[in-house]
């Protein structure tokens, strides 16, 4: 198997490292803006979220939280070439895109379907032509948003579970050569061929031959 490649030429052991790294900064920092935002809401009702919006934007905060522990185990795991720790953030990535993807598509829901809510919470800074003006150019920009980033975690999928086969094929041939396999060895199932017999010059008068005395 030839060594995965990241952006056709580096290594993807870099690639892994780029994306958990930006991720947990990102997701970090969205998580942490939806979530001052819930409270702040919550507090002062200063917003008009419909039930609806509410629940995508605690959606997207839980995913956010998710995205950015298992980034920083991603992480973790590139720096050291741990294969346990890469393939962790393999199967994770894999679930959270799932995840994108179906609030990727409520998120664009709610923005094209209740776009009144978005200009009515604008508009209350006393800014309502600007806020309309502006409200289709921001729907579109948003939802190309979400598609290249649900593209970019495809792309990430795939870079990090290549190389995290390619560190268990690495473990497994260590493990191998060291005589540490973790298949234990296995005993003969039926007999050598041939059965039991005496020696023929075991006793006395054999030992040196036949006597003809």
């Amino acid at each position: 198997m030839s060594p995965t490649r990241f952006l056709c030429c580096l290594p993807a052991r870099l690639g892994v490292f780029l994306f958990s790294l930006v991720e947990t900064l990102g997701a970090g920092f969205l998580a942490a803006v939806l979530i001052i935002l819930l409270i702040h809401n919550q507090e002062n009702h200063d917003l008009s979220m419909t039930k609806f919006t509410m629940i995508a934007c605690i959606g997207w905060a839980v995913v956010a939280v998710a995205v950015c522990l298992t980034s920083f185990a991603g992480f973790m795991g590139a720096i050291l070439r741990n294969a346990r720790g890469v393939r962790a953030y393999s199967t994770a990535i894999a679930w959270l895109f799932g995840v994108q993807v179906i609030w990727g598509i409520v998120g664009i829901v709610a923005l094209w379907v209740e776009p009144k809510e978005l200009l009515k919470a604008c508009t209350a800074a006393g800014h309502e032509a600007l806020c309309s003006s502006h409200l289709e150019e921001a729907k579109g920009i948003v939802t190309g948003a979400i598609v290249v980033l649900t593209l970019v975690h495809a792309y990430q999928f795939h870079v990090v579970s290549s190389y995290a086969i390619e560190l268990e094929l690495v473990r497994d041939n260590r493990e191998s050569i060291l005589g540490r396999s973790k298949y234990a060895p296995v005993g003969l199932v039926e007999p050598m061929m041939g059965q039991n017999s005496s020696y023929a010059y075991a006793d006395a008068p054999h030992s040196y031959g036949p006597s003809y005395a």
